[in-house]
């Protein structure tokens, strides 16, 4: 599964690169909606990507990040909720972002396309 990763931002990719792919963690995005905190996913990287382009600001670093189901698992004790977007719907009108830094057992595979 695929989700999309963002400083809000505090780093640099560059950063993000050496200090949390190499620490094993990530800031992963999520969105707060009435309520709820939310995780979405997305089944492409290029859906990741442009959902990331046309939500968050430009100076907001981002990408993609992989999880396995262990990682939902643990994501699943914190109560943030998971969405599927299968398009990369525009929603930054209506929700807070946030970010919720995951601990990986692995080294996590990211991808970033510079903005």
């Amino acid at each position: 599964m695929i989700f999309a990763f963002t400083t809000l931002g505090d780093m640099s990719l560059r950063e993000v690169f050496k200090e949390c792919r190499t620490g094993k963690f990530v800031p992963l995005l999520v969105y707060e909606f009435d309520g709820k905190r939310i995780l979405p996913y997305f089944s492409a990287e290029s859906t990741c990507r442009r959902f990331c382009e046309r939500n968050l600001p430009k100076k907001w670093p981002s990408g993609a990040v992989h999880l396995t189901q262990a990682d939902l698992e643990v994501l699943a004790k914190h109560k943030i909720q998971v969405k599927d977007f299968q398009w990369p719907r525009n929603i930054k009108d209506v929700v807070t972002w946030d970010v919720h830094v995951h601990e990986f057992v692995n080294t996590p595979e990211i991808t970033t396309e510079r903005r």
